[in-house]
């Protein structure tokens, strides 16, 4: 939301200056920290937002820089303009005129608060991971600007991104329950952390991509994580005219053609964990 800004010109004793009057004076404010986060949302990149100038109220609509403001000084040397502020911050704001050596004597403090509502999940986590083994991961909720936000108490979200393991005896999971069925994941202040991930398949493209919904919400920046196969428990022969199914971890086809007693015969020998990834570290 734009937030209402008056300038005031005044001398070296702090009295108004009713002289500096204009219009296109061109100021450049600063701020104490920049804006907020790269985003992309809807159907394109918003860019960084950072701190901009407004002089029509309407942030989004005729933005100006922080480094390049024209505003509009009236007889009295008053300017009035609106802040456009995206980073949840203690943000200290002054300006300088670019002509003139005219500093700012008093600065004004803001305290801008994150959205109340929040539109994005951020994941994060181990990168890597082993076939059955759990990874604990964090789920951040953000508004549009890239700020936590209050997402607070139990919250119904669905992952997705990773499939089952080519055996078909384990699902991925978070918080022991499977891929595409909602799972209560709690947070607080927007945050919730330490929530058990499984994955299962080492053989699909890797890495992965793990997203998540919820009513409203959308993953802004799913987790990209690698599974490498577990301890390898079997071995899959596959003989002549068959082939590997690495999606199922079985042999297929017919044995063609049939061997002969006593006569050798070429055969494949896969390494397979007990989800039938193949374990391609095994020699």
């Amino acid at each position: 939301a734009a937030l209402a800004l008056k300038i005031e010109a005044l001398d070296s004793l702090n009295g108004p200056v009713t002289g500096y009057t204009g219009n296109n004076k061109q100021l450049d404010f600063s701020a104490s920290t920049s804006g907020g986060t790269a985003f992309s949302a809807g159907g394109g990149t918003i860019g960084i937002d950072v701190p901009k100038i407004n002089n029509n109220g309407t942030c989004g609509t005729g933005d100006m820089s922080f480094s390049v403001a024209n505003l509009v000084f009236d007889a009295l040397g008053v300017a009035n303009t609106y802040l456009c502020l995206y980073k949840a911050e203690a943000a200290t704001i002054g300006a300088t005129a670019s002509t003139g050596a005219i500093t700012t004597t008093t600065t004004l403090g803001v305290t801008v608060n994150a959205l109340t509502t929040a539109s994005k999940f951020v994941i994060t986590g181990g990168v890597t991971q082993t076939a059955g083994a759990s990874n604990l991961i964090t789920v951040t909720a953000m508004d549009t600007y890239g700020n936590t936000a209050g997402y607070a108490g139990p919250q119904a979200l669905t992952f997705s991104g990773a499939s089952a393991a080519p055996a078909g005896n384990a699902a991925p999971t978070v918080s022991g329950t499977a891929f595409g069925t909602a799972t209560s994941v709690p947070f607080t202040g927007g945050v919730a952390s330490s929530i058990p991930m499984i994955l299962y398949n080492s053989t699909e493209t890797q890495p992965v991509s793990i997203s998540a919904t919820a009513t409203g919400m959308t993953t802004l920046t799913p987790l990209s994580v690698t599974v490498s196969p577990a301890v390898t428990s079997k071995m899959l022969i596959v003989l002549p005219g068959q082939s590997f199914a690495a999606a199922t971890g079985t042999a297929t086809g017919s044995v063609t053609p049939l061997p002969a007693a006593g006569s050798a015969f070429s055969a494949s020998v896969y390494a397979l964990d007990q989800y039938k990834n193949i374990n391609t570290a095994y020699t």
